[in-house]
């Protein structure tokens, strides 16, 4: 028996409805789901998105790699199985994505990106921690009476996470109340 012999579709010898996704089947016909292209997966014989189809997981795809298609992985398409993009995407109409793919936006999650918990993309291309952490920068008052001898006292002291950069964001200056004070932040690349 064959599919030619059903009035929808044959699978395994046995006249059926045609499959959805994750469905039964042993050829691309015994596929349908409106709005998607499937194809039957011959590793596990059931009905899966085919590459270049928008999806939201890994399990979706044929390929089993569901890969970020913008920058910020707003959006997903099924991708080529040897796709590995590290905080990089590929756009929606490429089959694949490698180490020289667009970056990732700074504080994205790519899910098949290899970032460990607690970690985001850079906005390079990489994984770097969720938490910048912290940096000062001290400074000296010669004269309180005189803002203008409120200076920096050395560079800034800075326990800022791999990946981060300090950045002094308000040099030292004479405040009311506080005297002379300065804030330095733990920037991630392209700035705070």
């Amino acid at each position: 028996m064959d599919n030619v012999d059903c009035v929808n579709t044959c699978v395994a010898n046995v006249c059926a409805p045609k499959s959805g996704f994750d469905g039964d089947c042993d050829d691309g016909d015994d596929c349908e789901l409106e709005g998607a292209t499937l194809v039957c997966d011959e590793g596990t014989d059931t009905c899966k998105l085919e590459l270049l189809s928008p999806c939201t997981d890994n399990a979706q795809c044929e390929s089993n790699r569901c890969i970020c298609s913008d920058e910020f992985c707003n959006t997903c398409t099924c991708k080529t199985p040897e796709s590995v993009c590290g905080c990089r995407y590929s756009p929606s109409d490429a089959p694949s994505c490698n180490g020289s793919s667009p970056p990732m936006a700074y504080d994205s999650i790519d899910p098949n990106g290899g970032c460990s918990a607690n970690q985001v993309c850079s906005g390079d291309g990489v994984c770097i921690a969720d938490d910048g952490g912290t940096c000062t920068q001290a400074c000296v008052d010669a004269d309180p009476g005189d803002a203008i001898n409120c200076q920096p006292s050395g560079g800034p002291s800075s326990t800022c996470a791999s990946g981060y950069d300090e950045t002094v964001t308000n040099p030292c200056h004479n405040e009311k109340l506080v005297g002379c004070t300065a804030t330095c932040s733990c920037c991630p690349p392209g700035g705070c």
